[in-house]
C-alpha cells in the first residue's frame, strides 16, 4: 500500500477529510513511528517480509557478544553458531540464573543467545572462531513520499493504520490539554495580581 493510501486511511479514521489538524509530515511521521511499533509486537510469521537471516558474523574465540544488523529490529529465533544451535533467551533473570549455574563451566550443555542493548551475545563464550546465523526481523522503511510503498502486507498495515491514528489523536488531546492549563495558569495569576494590586 503507498503512503499516500495509509494516510488518506489514518485521515479517515481521524474523521478528517483535509489537513486542517494534523499535516501529512505529522501523519506520516505517526505512520513510520506505527509500522516500528507493530513489527516490534507483532509474531514474526505474521510479518514474513521483514524477515531476515544474516550469515555474515563470524565468532572471535572468547568474545561473548556481537554487534547486531543495522537493520535489526528483534529476534525471529535462535541463532546457530557453525551446526550448534543457540536458544534465544529475553529474560535478563533466566540469562544471570544460566551463568550462575554454568559458572565457568565450558562443557556445560544449555547454549543460549541473548540481546544486550545492540550487541548479540553467546553462552557459553565461544572457544573457536566461527559463523553465526542470527534470524531476526529488520527494521521497516521509513515512508516519506506518496508514492513509497510499505513493505508491511494489507492485514499489519491496518493496525498501523490504528496505531498512527491514536498517536495523532492522543498528541492533538495532550496539546489541547496543555493549552487548557496555561491558559488557566494565566487567569489564575491574573487573579491574584487583581487582587493583590
Amino acid at each position: 500500500m503507498l503512503l499516500s493510501d495509509i494516510r488518506t486511511s489514518v485521515r479517515y479514521r481521524l474523521r478528517e477529510t483535509s489537513a486542517s489538524v494534523w499535516t501529512d509530515a505529522e501523519l506520516n511521521n505517526e505512520i513510520n513511528i506505527a509500522q516500528r511499533i507493530v513489527a516490534k509486537l507483532i509474531k514474526p510469521e505474521f510479518i514474513p517480509e521483514l524477515f531476515k537471516i544474516d550469515e555474515t558474523g563470524t565468532t572471535v574465540v572468547s568474545q561473548e557478544q556481537y554487534n547486531l544488523p543495522s537493520d535489526f529490529l528483534k529476534m525471529a529465533g535462535d541463532a546457530y553458531i557453525g551446526g550448534d544451535r543457540y536458544l534465544f533467551i529475553s529474560s535478563i533473570a533466566e540469562i544471570m540464573r544460566i551463568k550462575k549455574i554454568a559458572g565457568n563451566d565450558i562443557d556445560y550443555q544449555k547454549k543460549i543467545c541473548y540481546l544486550s542493548q545492540d550487541k548479540i551475545g553467546f553462552f557459553p563464550v565461544p572457544t573457536v572462531a566461527n559463523n553465526y546465523s542470527l534470524p531476526y526481523i529488520k527494521i521497516p522503511a521509513a515512508l516519506s513520499s506518496d508514492t513509497d510503498e510499505s513493505e508491511l502486507n494489507d492485514t499489519v498495515l491496518s493496525y498501523v493504520i490504528d496505531i498512527a491514528a491514536a498517536n495523532a489523536m492522543f498528541k492533538v488531546d495532550v496539546q489541547k490539554s496543555l493549552e487548557l492549563k496555561n491558559q488557566t495558569i494565566q487567569i489564575l495569576l491574573g487573579s491574584f495580581k487583581n487582587e493583590s494590586g
